[in-house]
């Protein structure tokens, strides 16, 4: 949260870990929010646009569906006014025909990228790639219902060592083995990697926030969306 110029006189302090410096464009997407609706068929995105100049700039944002370096769903682009600082575009995208994301018989376990380009006169000026699944989970009566569908939870409590590490592989394999659907993630497990592989083996996750096992289910977002 430091530039460079207001870190250098903080001569205590020291890096605890690697750094790694970006270089953005101006304007650049700062950050890209996306909400899967498997009720309404669409998926709803909301770009930030960082505008660091004093004058409106004039760009046009697109946002389209990838898998297999092929596009999945149709192009939508909206051409936007940037005034300085931060700027929110909202784009919505039809599903078409892009497969549920989950275990049988919910989905497959199918990832899409999503890629949003920001454009000035036909110049990419910034694009970003982010990675989710189809799907969407709600509670309905009494029941967790994923992708239209009751979810019945065949799911593993996990927790870290007193290092914080997670068995990704073992658990992988109790997974793979056991037919799990979802995983209980005790509320210090948080992190990148378990929530890309859960998303890679079509886990359901979700946090046991006071580790009395209250189950929070989030409609909208995919497992990595839900860690960020």
């Amino acid at each position: 949260n430091f530039t460079a110029r207001e870190f250098i006189p903080w001569k205590r302090a020291h890096l605890s870990g690697p750094v790694t410096l970006v270089l953005t464009g101006d304007p650049h997407i700062s950050s890209v929010l996306i909400s899967p609706s498997w009720r309404k068929r669409q998926i709803s995105v909301e770009v930030t646009v960082s505008n660091g100049s004093t004058e409106t700039q004039q760009v046009t944002v697109q946002a389209e569906v990838v898998a297999r370096n092929k596009r999945a769903a149709p192009r939508e682009e909206v051409k936007v006014g940037l005034e300085p600082g931060d700027s929110t575009v909202k784009l919505m995208i039809p599903a078409g025909k892009l497969v549920p994301w989950g275990m049988p018989p919910h989905g497959k376990n199918r990832q899409y990228a999503l890629v949003v380009t920001v454009e000035k006169q036909n110049q990419v000026l910034d694009q970003a790639a982010h990675s989710f699944g189809f799907q969407e989970s709600w509670i309905e009566d009494d029941a967790l219902m994923l992708n239209g569908r009751e979810l019945f939870l065949l799911a593993a409590r996990v927790d870290p060592d007193l290092k914080g590490n997670v068995p990704l592989e073992r658990l992988r394999a109790a997974s793979t083995n056991f037919g799990l659907n979802a995983w209980h993630v005790h509320w210090g497990t948080f992190r990148r990697d378990l929530f890309e592989l859960g998303d890679e083996l079509g886990q359901y996750i979700f946090p046991a926030l006071l580790c009395g096992g209250q189950l929070v289910p989030n409609s909208t977002r995919t497992n990595q969306q839900t860690h960020h």
